[in-house]
């Protein structure tokens, strides 16, 4: 059976409650859902060891974003009409590697290794798996995307796992204001390679770190605390984060060029590296507003936070 069929074949067989719930297991790797999932860790949990994930799941994301702009390669109805897609709002750019398996491995895995819990361990490869094949059965993939992207985020997992080590046996440490030198990075990798994802995985990464230095420094929020307090935080603390994420996209979208204008048509050879002037300078904007919604989580947040609920030194276990 060839590609194409194998996606045909899913289709024919598909129903009306399993599109549903592939929908549902696809949005589990949304923007939407990291974006609520990593701040309520940051907020809940161990805003210190949470962000280790932010920078690790960030990365990642402008990886897998980079092989998709070099690679250009199309997917799978734009070269099989007869391949009907579902939930195509959550297929933007290039097909190869699937952003949705790589970011899913890197999460997921991350949090197994980190917390140590067998239900994670269990849960951790099901859930990788069970999001990757939504994008085949949504027709939004190739099989060689959802299993380049396990592979990518498999191998990324190993790299951070063994640098962490590293790190940690290392006698160095930078203080602050020195600290603030690490912003600097995701805005040059930014400048780098301005893609849409490298826009918003970078400019998240700026406000994130920007905002942790800046809380570390001067804030210290109170991280654990009774349910009533969690359950606020997560409230106040989300609803501000959409509200800047949405607000700030009808704020800039009418100065930006249309989607389908400036995207390029998959399939047709990569550019040269041209860096910034690369016909992306509008991502500036994009790199804008995620930075802003990762201050909010970071920083702002945690000051409203501090304010309500009180001050304490040290958070808890490592993420």
């Amino acid at each position: 059976m060839s590609t194409p069929d194998l996606l045909l074949w899913l289709r024919a067989h598909s129903t009306l409650w399993l599109d549903t719930v592939m929908g549902v297991t696809t949005y589990l790797g949304s923007d939407y859902f990291y974006l609520a999932a990593l701040s309520f860790l940051y907020w809940c949990v161990d805003s210190l060891g949470t962000m280790r994930l932010f920078v690790l799941f960030l990365s990642s994301f402008y990886l897998g974003d980079a092989v998709k702009e070099i690679t250009r390669l199309p997917r799978p109805f734009q070269v099989h009409p007869e391949i009907e897609p579902r939930f195509a709002e959550t297929a933007e750019g290039f097909a190869f590697p699937s952003g949705h398996a790589l970011q899913a491995t890197v999460f997921w895995g991350w949090l197994a290794i980190s917390f140590r819990k067998r239900w994670l361990y269990i849960a951790a490869p099901i859930l990788a798996l069970l999001i990757g094949f939504s994008r085949l059965y949504l027709g939004l993939h190739w099989p060689r995307d959802v299993l380049a992207g396990l592979v990518i985020g498999l191998a990324i997992l190993g790299f951070a796992y063994v640098l962490m080590r590293v790190l940690a046996s290392m006698p160095i440490r930078a203080h602050f204001p020195a600290t603030l030198v690490f912003c600097l990075l995701p805005l040059l990798l930014f400048l780098l390679f301005p893609s849409h994802g490298g826009a918003q995985s970078m400019g998240a990464l700026f406000g994130a770190i920007l905002g942790q230095l800046l809380e570390r420094q001067y804030i210290h929020f109170r991280v654990r605390g009774p349910a009533w307090q969690q359950l606020l935080k997560a409230l106040i603390g989300l609803a501000g984060a959409f509200l800047l994420f949405f607000g700030l996209r009808a704020l800039f979208d009418p100065l930006l060029p249309s989607r389908e204008v400036i995207q390029v048509t998959p399939g047709t050879p990569a550019p040269a590296f041209r860096g910034f002037l690369y016909g992306r300078g509008y991502e500036s904007l994009t790199f804008v507003r995620y930075a802003l919604v990762g201050l909010w989580a970071t920083l702002v947040a945690p000051a409203l936070f501090r304010l309500f609920f009180g001050r304490e030194e040290e958070s808890g276990a490592a993420v």
